[in-house]
């Protein structure tokens, strides 16, 4: 077991994160995608991952989870209404906000990428998969730096998977309030966040 899988089974008794079945390494799901080594290695330890009440996720490949990582991808799901903003990313991740953890698909084994949840516009927030985990998502599993965050969970409790938070339509650009911020289908979600006038300037203040 590696010693990230080692620091997610710690964060589990904790309470931190929830950790399902591990994943068939040999399934045909598996061979589909290409993977670090280590990101493997964690979906052998759980097949999915939720973290700080489902705010931060690590999708499962196979399956019949909410968000499944080939489905999640696929391109008339949510990603067409981004005008290929998202194009040559493979999503593997995400926040409860929709801001998607990613690879480049011809550089799987490269840099993680975030696609902001407002704008979609990408930046390298690590070299590879361990030091991802190892400076995002476990430190954020625990409690995020992003107070906003922080106060949506203390509103809304734990986010299911199938859900996510996002501005309501009329919040206007400003010192974003959690009153402004509501639940809905991760899909829908995704879809509202790329025809809101105005959410990109929301999204840049958490």
């Amino acid at each position: 077991m590696s010693s990230i899988a080692d620091s997610l089974s710690d964060l589990a008794v904790r309470g931190s994160v929830t950790l399902h079945d591990p994943a068939d390494l040999f399934s045909e799901a598996m061979m589909e995608v290409v993977l670090p080594a280590e990101h493997v290695r964690v979906l052998g330890r759980s097949n999915g991952v939720e973290a700080y009440a489902g705010y931060y996720r690590l999708f499962a490949l196979g399956g019949d989870a909410a968000i499944e990582l080939r489905r999640w991808n696929a391109p008339g799901l949510w990603r067409h209404a981004w005008g290929g903003a998202a194009d040559g990313f493979l999503c593997f991740g995400e926040t409860g906000w929709g801001d998607q953890f990613a690879y480049r698909v011809d550089d799987p084994q490269g840099p993680v990428f975030r696609l902001e949840a407002f704008s979609m516009d990408a930046e390298v927030i690590a070299p590879g998969f361990a030091e991802f985990m190892r400076t995002v998502f476990l430190p954020n599993g625990e409690r995020p730096r992003d107070d906003l965050t922080v106060a949506t969970r203390e509103r809304w409790g734990r986010l299911p998977l199938a859900e996510h938070v996002t501005f309501l339509r009329g919040a206007q650009p400003g010192e974003p309030d959690v009153a402004d911020v509501t639940r809905m289908p991760a899909v829908a979600a995704m879809l509202l966040n790329a025809q809101s006038q105005g959410a990109a300037a929301l999204g840049q203040l958490r």
